[in-house]
């Protein structure tokens, strides 16, 4: 997961977690989470399985046997970093 440390607004709230699609990558929230930053507001944008691949690479192999709850269990890993 890449994202910012703390909580945004001096700690109050825990920060915010951008999931992206199916043919998407973190990048996408990148001037969001800016934004988000800029106003004090902490997020962080996780790489779903898979999907650490450069852009208009071919998908890997892997992709296709993921379930549901692969994904679960990824973003849980990441919540608990």
């Amino acid at each position: 997961a890449g994202g910012a440390g703390g909580g945004g607004r001096g700690g109050l709230m825990p920060p915010l977690m951008f999931i992206h699609g199916m043919c998407s990558r973190p990048l996408v929230f990148e001037t969001l989470r800016q934004d988000l930053e800029a106003a004090g507001i902490a997020s962080v944008a996780v790489t779903l399985p898979h999907h650490d691949a450069p852009a208009g690479s071919v998908p890997p192999a892997g992709l296709g046997t993921l379930a549901l709850a692969d994904y679960v269990a990824a973003l849980e890993r990441d919540l608990a970093e």
